[in-house]
């Protein structure tokens, strides 16, 4: 995975543009059924009924620093290797 999206909505809005873009992973709040089934008949999703996650406001944060610092790491990494070239 090296491009995430997240939307605390309905990622059914915005599901369009994170293909367009080449987004990996998208977390979501919420998938409409129809969307969500379009992406998955086109092998661009997992499907698992009835998964509920429950996530709070700390976690959100965590996971945002962890994929932040992620991000850092790997621009810092290829400005690095971009540098040695």
């Amino acid at each position: 995975i090296h491009k995430v999206a997240v939307n605390s909505g309905s990622g059914s809005d915005i599901l369009g543009e994170c293909v367009a873009l080449g987004v990996d992973l998208l977390i979501t709040g919420d998938l409409k059924y129809t969307p969500a089934r379009d992406a998955y008949d086109k092998g661009m999703a997992e499907w698992s009924e009835g998964v509920v996650i429950t996530v709070d406001e700390e976690m959100i944060a965590n996971v945002t620093a962890e994929v932040n610092q992620a991000i850092e790491e790997q621009t810092a990494a290829q400005q690095s290797t971009e540098a040695a070239q």
